[in-house]
């Protein structure tokens, strides 16, 4: 991870995202996009930092049962992810108040490795509670899922 911005251009990018989607989603906001865009990555962090008691799938049981995920997410940076915690969170609130906005806001939703124990409609609606909160919390309008379909 690099501390200077200029030496970091791919920094909230990813070359080459998978091409299989598990999630794909797009929200309306009513809001300037350097708030929303902070409220995201606060949203994201948030819900990292502890554990989230959801019912889950288990291996061999039908149904859902009570269970508790924990959440790990990344920053894309060219051609990988750096791990988005308490000091990442802060380099790209400095990337986007010294730089501007990333641009367009679209969620693409691909689970990497482990067993997929959240459906990915879950995940995106889990992802827009934890956003909201931190918008909600600092007093702005809340989004609405605009579209989303996943497999």
């Amino acid at each position: 991870m690099n501390e200077n911005l200029d030496e970091d251009p791919w920094l909230g990018t990813l070359e080459h995202f998978p091409t299989v989607y598990h999630a794909r989603a797009s929200w309306l906001y009513d809001i300037n996009t350097e708030s929303l865009q902070k409220a995201i990555f606060a949203g994201l962090r948030s819900l990292a930092q502890g554990k989230k008691t959801l019912e889950i799938t288990v291996a061999d049981i039908p149904g859902y049962q009570s269970g508790g995920v924990v959440f790990k997410f990344g920053v894309g940076n060219k051609d990988g992810f750096d791990i988005l915690d308490d000091k990442e969170v802060k380099r790209v609130i400095q990337r986007i108040e010294e730089k501007g906005t990333f641009g367009r806001i679209e969620l693409l939703l691909h689970h990497l490795k482990g067993v997929r124990r959240i459906a990915p409609d879950e995940l995106v609606r889990i992802l827009l509670s934890s956003i909201n909160h931190e918008l909600d919390r600092d007093k702005y309008p809340e989004l609405e899922l605009e579209s989303l379909t996943s497999n």
